[in-house]
Formats: C-alpha cells, structure tokens, sequence
C-alpha cells in the first residue's frame, strides 16, 4: 500500500539532549495514524519535521514521495497542520481567520464563503463566524483550529493533541468530524489520551525514548502482550500482611500494587488470579474484576521494561 510519510533513521537533538535517535516508520495512505507518548518524548517534534517547521538532524523523511529537504513547498501545500496552541490573529474574526489560511492554500474566494459556512455548521460554530476569538471559550477555540487545518481538503492532515483538555462536547464534534468526513485523508495525530487512540485510529505508535516501541493495530498490540490481563481483588478490611507477604514472591505478578483494601497487579497466566484468589478467600472479599489490557496498561507495561 502507498505511503503518505515515510521517516528512515530519523534523528533529533534539542540542545544537547537526544530526542530522537533512528527513527524508522511509516504511514499508509488513508490512514488514522495515533502516535502516543509521554509529554517530552518527541511526539510534537515530529509532526514539526514532517510539516517542515523544525529540521532534522539526521535521516530523511518522505511526505507521499516528497523529500522534506527538497520539495517542502510542495509538501506544505499538501498538508493541513493543527498546532498543540490555538494561533490566530485576534484583530480578526472567526471568518477572516479562516479565510485568510483558506487562501493561502489557493482556494478559490467565490467558493470559499459557501465551504466556510458549510464546515461551520458540521463542527457547530456557525454562531461564532463573526466573533473574536479572544471571545471564545478553549473548546470552541480548538474547534475552529481544527476546522482551519481542514478547510482546504489536504491529503495528509497533522493534528497535534487536538482535543487535550478539551471538554467532551467540543471532543465529540472534532473526533465525529475525523471519522465521518475525512475517510479519504491521512490522519495523523498525537494524543496523551489512549482512550481517543484506542477509539478513532486504525493504527496506533507508541514513542518511548526515542524510539517506537510498537506500531500496528490496537488488535494486534493486544496479541502482543500475550494474554496480559489486569486483575484486582477488592478486600472487605485492610489487605493481610500475610497475604502481601506471599503475593510479593511470586515472579509472574507484574506490576503489582496495594491500596489499602484494594490489590491490582497485571498477568498472562489466568491460573495465577486463581492462586492469589485461593490465598485471598482467607479474608473476606467484596469483589474481583477482571479486564482486559488496554492500550493504557500496554504503555505501563513499557514503562516498567524500560526502568
């Protein structure tokens, strides 16, 4: 399948401190491509290069064939970019903004008026096309923010946590938007929130020290971690000190943690829970939960491998 971005042993320094060392991956044309990671891991930075704001080191990166290096105006008329900070020209309002950018991308002005108005209704600012956007609120802000990136219909669209700290309303609008109107776009957004990758990718990259540390579907990611599922046994009183006693020795308990009544701890071997629960009926219990790994638990488990 065709790729839209292409990194091949990409490397990244800020100061003195490596950010990114080797990176090599891909992105398939038509794509929601989820790129998770704690905050300093490069996630930002990345999307920079491959928009041709911030220069690699090292390497090379291709935008659907184009080489950041040589074809970058080509690249930047391609792609429709949402910074992780609203930017917009407060002299302005809503409309003018949009306008503005919308031009700049060669569309064309007699059409352009029914587009704007048009995207507007789908992401419910209407109201607010003749509003400052000092005026609105964070949520509405980002909204409008997204729309602008999209406006012009780009094959590869950059969104950088487009919905942190976003309120569920505002939230709902932009991911309705992803999966509904730009199924014929590249999508590739950044996200400290597994829930939104886990929900509006197809696929999903894990950065964790420079590096990715899975790519591919969440399904697969799963399968991956062999089984791992997280238990919790939920005490009537205060966990036993015998029991913790025991439950500390057993090598296929991972990551394990006590709070007060309540013990959790994660595991690919079923007949594990059954042997801690066999110690644990020596206390009253008021419930079990069993769940499966979530792509959160998947990025602890990296973590702790890593420590």
């Amino acid at each position: 399948m065709e790729a839209s971005i292409t990194f091949k042993s990409v490397a990244k320094k800020i100061k003195s401190e490596t950010l990114l060392a080797d990176l090599s991956f891909g992105v398939e044309k038509g794509t929601r491509f989820a790129l998770v990671g704690p905050n300093g891991s490069g996630k930002s930075s990345i999307i920079k290069m491959i928009s041709g704001i911030i220069q690699k080191d090292k390497g090379t990166i291709y935008v659907k064939g184009y080489e950041t290096e040589n074809k970058l105006n080509k690249i930047k008329s391609i792609i429709g970019y949402m910074p992780q900070n609203s930017e917009f020209d407060l002299d302005l309002t809503v409309y003018d903004n949009i306008y503005i950018y919308a031009r700049l991308y060669g569309m064309d002005k007699n059409s352009l008026k029914d587009n704007i108005e048009k995207i507007s209704r789908l992401l419910h600012f209407n109201n607010y096309l003749h509003s400052y956007p000092k005026s609105l609120s964070f949520g509405l802000k980002r909204v409008i923010m997204f729309a602008r990136s999209v406006i012009h219909n780009p094959d590869i669209i950059l969104l950088d946590e487009p919905t942190a700290n976003v309120d569920p309303k505002f939230r709902s609008i932009i991911w309705n938007y992803v999966c509904n109107y730009l199924n014929k776009s590249t999508i590739f957004f950044t996200t400290n929130n597994f829930n939104d990758a886990q929900d509006y990718s197809n696929r999903i990259a894990i950065l964790y020290n420079g590096n990715i540390k899975y790519n591919g579907t969440f399904e697969n990611l799963v399968n991956s971690t062999r089984g791992l599922a997280r238990y919790s046994i939920i005490f009537k009183d205060k966990i036993p000190n015998d029991f913790i006693k025991i439950i500390s020795s057993n090598p296929k308990i991972i990551n394990s943690s006590f709070s007060d009544n309540i013990f959790k701890f994660y595991s690919v071997d079923k007949l594990v829970c059954f042997r801690i629960l066999k110690h644990a009926l020596n206390s009253e219990i008021e419930d079990i939960d069993i769940s499966n790994c979530s792509l959160e638990d998947i990025f602890k488990g990296i973590e702790i491998d890593n420590d």
